[in-house]
């Protein structure tokens, strides 16, 4: 069974991705000059919860370097950010 589940929505309809503990997950939603990647995996710390990472890109066209944006763990307050 899978831990995780990625679920997308375009042009042609729905469409999920799972991941496991192993490999995690990453989805990427991309403008042309910005987007954001979006990764889940367990936490290094506690592999019984799971840490999401967000980061701002360069979109398609890589204009940009990524840069990071937030992160948290399931049931702990990271870097200033509420419980989630």
């Amino acid at each position: 069974m899978a831990r995780y589940r990625g679920i997308l929505q375009g042009q042609r309809g729905e469409v999920s991705k799972l991941g496991s503990p192993s490999s995690g997950l990453q989805t990427r939603a991309n403008g042309w000059n910005t987007g954001a990647l979006v990764i889940i995996r367990p936490d290094p710390d506690d592999p019984t919860l799971d840490r999401i990472q967000v980061y701002r890109t360069g979109g398609s066209n890589g204009a940009r370097t990524a840069g990071y944006v937030a992160s948290w763990t399931e049931g702990k307050e990271t870097e200033g950010h509420p419980t989630a």
